[in-house]
């Protein structure tokens, strides 16, 4: 089943697992204040696996901090707080490397494990209990909650703990190529992020809006955004699609070798595209991000927000929204995107679930009515 028809059903599924959160919450998380010794034993070799991650925390709660949990009347209180952001050295690693640093401090008796991680396998572990806190997209969350392949069933335990920032979707050709919209990529040759990443969804769906697919372009290559950068300029692929935050240090390379256009999406496009996912946005890449793009380009935009489970204690994920909005000057250093963050543009309504402990913090400090 495509997705642009599984649409209606997606709808009325949302609306039925928010409802099954809400009364998650609602009821203090007692599904999950049991942790099974499997659970545990999964959390522990997961830590244990991730030879890279990063570990923050006194020697003095060691041992207390070796029990990946502990129960308290509301709803799971971790010991060992397990978080996961994207590609070392990307935006979300920088935001989860510095709150892995700093959590410790505002919260004792916790011990932190930083670990790169992607879209699709943080909203997992969010809702198996292995991931602590994750930072996800938010079409890939709302594809989780309506079981949207490949998620195989509702992902009815991830909630919001606040909005970060949004990315670009970035088409980018060769100036002097003979592609001036999606229409002309009948034939040529595609590079996008690997199978099943949301930027390659995204892809398939802007591809679909033209009555496209990948059987109908010349070749699609799954790719690293690093790797995308010197296919483009050694003329092995004719068109990038990709999104991120600008300006892309890949495009900005890119561009002292080669001069390149960005596609715009229509107004029509992005109709059709909001039809396909609720969570799609329009966005715009201001004219002179990158040399030779003199004009805006109208682009689909893509939130990334934090996420929690639901079966975590209130008082637990109130300390750490109050933790990150109390560091948001440390957060802003790591990486231009975080540089504006405000509490208010944390509150925001994603269209899903916020977790109660964040709505009573953002509640207190008025950035929520």
């Amino acid at each position: 089943m495509k997705r642009k028809e599984r649409v209606e059903k997606m709808k009325k599924r949302l609306a039925v697992v928010c409802m099954m959160v809400l009364a998650l919450t609602a009821c203090g998380g007692q599904s999950g204040t049991e942790t099974s010794k499997e659970t545990k034993a999964e959390a522990a070799q997961e830590t244990k696996k991730d030879g890279g991650a990063q570990k923050t925390g006194d020697k003095e709660n060691e041992e207390q901090a070796n029990n990946t949990s502990t129960n308290a009347s509301q709803g799971i209180v971790p010991k060992d707080v397990v978080i996961y952001g994207g590609t070392t050295g990307g935006s979300w690693n920088l935001f989860t490397t510095v709150a892995g640093n700093f959590l410790p401090e505002e919260i004792p008796g916790i011990r932190t494990t930083v670990s790169p991680g992607a879209a699709l396998s943080n909203l997992q572990g969010v809702q198996d209990g292995t991931i602590t806190l994750a930072i996800s997209k938010l079409p890939t969350t709302v594809d989780g909650y309506n079981a949207v392949p490949p998620f195989a069933e509702p992902l009815n335990k991830v909630v919001n703990t606040g909005y970060l920032y949004t990315e670009h979707y970035h088409i980018l050709v060769n100036k002097d190529s003979d592609i001036y919209s999606v229409a002309d990529l009948k034939g040529k040759n595609v590079t996008t992020f690997a199978k099943g990443n949301t930027a390659e969804l995204i892809c398939s769906d802007i591809l679909s809006v033209y009555g496209l697919t990948y059987e109908d372009l010349g070749a699609i290559n799954f790719s690293s955004l690093s790797d995308m950068g010197e296919q483009f300029k050694d003329g092995l692929t004719d068109c990038l699609m990709f999104a991120s935050a600008t300006p892309v240090s890949t495009v900005l390379d890119i561009v002292t070798a080669r001069d390149i256009r960005l596609l715009s999406l229509t107004a029509e496009d992005f109709k059709a595209l909001k039809e396909i996912s609720p969570a799609y946005i329009e966005n715009v890449i201001p004219a002179g991000t990158y040399n030779g793009v003199e004009e805006e380009v109208q682009c689909l935009g893509t939130m990334q927000h934090l996420i929690v489970s639901s079966d975590l204690d209130e008082g637990f994920v109130y300390e750490i929204t109050k933790a990150i909005v109390e560091h948001l000057d440390d957060i802003g250093d790591t990486h231009a995107v975080y540089a504006q963050l405000t509490p208010e543009m944390m509150a925001q309504d994603l269209g899903i679930p916020m977790h109660p402990g964040a709505e009573k913090y953002y509640k207190e400090i008025g950035a929520m009515k």
